[in-house]
């Protein structure tokens, strides 16, 4: 690029006038003071794309930041901070969309609630700080022995609920009991006490047999959980209703 300064006047012609590219550009409101250029315009383009390009390279990262922290947010909406299940607000949603896809297909759908046996004597005995270690380690295990399409929720307190679409009783009763007895297997410790062994209670309702909507499943594999919560420390129990609950 070239510069000329120059007055422009009769006599006195600016060499650039006439060339490729030049341009008039006037440094004060007196016109007999300007400044021509002369821009090569291959250059001037390259110069332009490689910019352009600088840009969008920048505004393209900029992009998939502002996706990966709507992400994360959307994420930490969703999850419950402390057992990484998904939350309350996110289980709601989930059920009706679950229940409205089986009731559509014709296919069942299984509710697994589960409980933490004498966790508020936990609390107590241990502390919170301990009891949230024993709520977020049965979170994590909930979450390493479910199927990719299971949706695995923190209820609320220590209360956990698993939904299990195109899963019989039979089946969501057995996958249940193994959670159960893989929960009898941590070996939890705190500040060097251990911890006594990890007992879950669980009820099991399915759709269609125990109802056609979510609120109707809830109700009866919480009346499941409720009556095994009343059995015995040593024997299974079988609700009549028929949801399926089981403390041992």
């Amino acid at each position: 690029m070239n510069a000329h300064a120059g007055n422009g006047v009769q006599g006195n012609p600016c060499p650039f006038n006439d060339s490729p590219g030049a341009g008039l550009y006037r440094l004060t409101e007196d016109p007999a003071l300007s400044l021509h250029l002369r821009l090569d315009p291959e250059r001037y383009a390259r110069e332009r794309i490689a910019q352009l390009e600088a840009t969008v390279a920048n505004l393209q990262c900029a992009l998939k930041d502002a996706e990966t922290q709507r992400d994360e947010l959307r994420e930490q909406s969703v999850r419950d901070p402390l057992t990484a299940l998904f939350n309350r607000r996110h289980m709601d949603q989930t059920l009706e969309q679950e229940v409205a896809r089986a009731r559509r297909y014709h296919t069942s759908l299984a509710f697994l609630l589960l409980d933490i046996d004498d966790f508020k004597l936990l609390n107590d005995r241990f502390g919170h700080v301990a009891g949230d270690m024993v709520l977020r380690e049965v979170g994590q295990l909930i979450l390493a022995n479910i199927r990719a399409g299971d949706v695995a929720c923190r209820y609320g307190g220590d209360e956990f609920i698993v939904v299990m679409p195109e899963t019989s009783l039979e089946a969501a009763a057995h996958r249940g009991e193994q959670l159960r007895g893989r929960a009898r297997q941590l070996r939890l410790e705190f500040a060097d006490a251990k911890f006594p062994e990890i007992r879950l209670s669980m009820g099991v309702a399915v759709l269609p047999e125990h109802g056609g909507s979510a609120i109707e499943l809830l109700k009866r594999a919480d009346a499941a959980l409720y009556q095994a919560k009343r059995c015995l420390p040593t024997k299974n129990f079988k609700s009549p209703m028929p949801p399926q609950g089981q403390s041992m």
